[in-house]
């Protein structure tokens, strides 16, 4: 990613954090999450916005590519908190490892976000489906990291 790509998902970053704290979070809340969480070595407080995809009412996935950043690395087995839709929950994270379960997971998530397609590299059809083969080679990818976050109760 080159300087202005990574200045451009700063501002860009910053602008979610704020719009998914705000009354106006409708906007863009049904993709886009806010996940706060604690580094692991560092204990800095981050708030990423990710988008994600809501498999179950307790269960989120959410997926990134290790060729972009690193801050998944302080995802597995973490506590966490979501701004799920405008409401503060909290939650906990783990790396996705099993070859079948990350398969579904980012099956899953593409066609709920078929728009993220595009941000993982994954072909779509002409219907803008995202391709079986190229979901596949997405889920197999040791770059592509799937975070399972189990969401607890309001």
């Amino acid at each position: 990613m080159g300087v202005w790509e990574r200045r451009y998902y700063r501002v860009l970053n910053a602008v979610m954090r704020v719009l998914l704290c705000s009354p106006l979070h409708r906007l863009r809340s049904r993709r886009v999450l806010l996940l706060e969480f604690a580094g692991r070595r560092s204990g800095r407080h981050y708030r990423m916005p990710v988008s994600y995809w809501e498999r179950a009412p307790e269960q989120v996935v959410c997926l990134t590519s290790a060729t972009w950043s690193r801050w998944w690395v302080n995802l597995d087995e973490a506590d966490v908190v979501l701004r799920l839709r405008g409401h503060a929950r909290s939650g906990r994270a783990a790396l996705v490892r099993d070859p079948d379960l990350r398969l579904a997971l980012v099956s899953g998530f593409l066609q709920h976000n078929a728009h993220d397609a595009h941000h993982y590299d994954v072909e779509c059809d002409g219907g803008g489906r995202p391709l079986e083969s190229a979901v596949r080679a997405l889920a197999e990818a040791p770059a592509t990291k799937v975070m399972d976050i189990r969401v607890s109760q309001p």
